[in-house]
């Protein structure tokens, strides 16, 4: 898959700053994208490529566990799309894995009450990361 983006459209929908985080998800910045524009799907091979020992797909975890505010964003607002229920509920689940991470910021985005009870699933998940990581 490949995504092309209009630059007009990544300049008005960029991806945010987060201090003290180097890593954003494109799927934030696409998924807001994709709330305002429409998007073109075309079956045609434009490249082929390979992943990459070590590469961002390789270190994913560790690189969304080193920017948890950048991941719960991502996850907070996919989990308010009308999305089907298993979607929002993986998506509560991978918030409070990456909430665990976030050691006391302030700043962190709220997912709404009703998806606490999916707690003790991300921190299952977080206990799983960090033996790995």
């Amino acid at each position: 898959m490949l995504e092309v983006f209009r630059t007009a459209v990544l300049r008005e929908i960029s991806f945010p700053d987060i201090e003290g985080e180097k890593f954003v998800p494109e799927a934030l910045v696409w998924n807001r994208i994709a709330c305002k524009y429409q998007l073109r799907v075309f079956h045609e091979v434009v490249y082929y490529r390979d992943y990459l020992n070590g590469g961002l797909t390789d270190k994913i975890v560790k690189i969304r566990m080193n920017s948890p505010i950048a991941s719960m964003m991502c996850y907070q607002e996919l989990n308010g799309y009308d999305v089907p229920l298993p979607q929002k509920m993986k998506a509560a689940i991978n918030y409070w894995r990456f909430r665990l991470c976030s050691k006391g910021n302030k700043r962190i985005p709220h997912l709404l009450w009703w998806w606490n009870w999916v707690m003790p699933m991300g921190w299952l998940l977080h206990q799983n990361d960090k033996r790995k990581v």
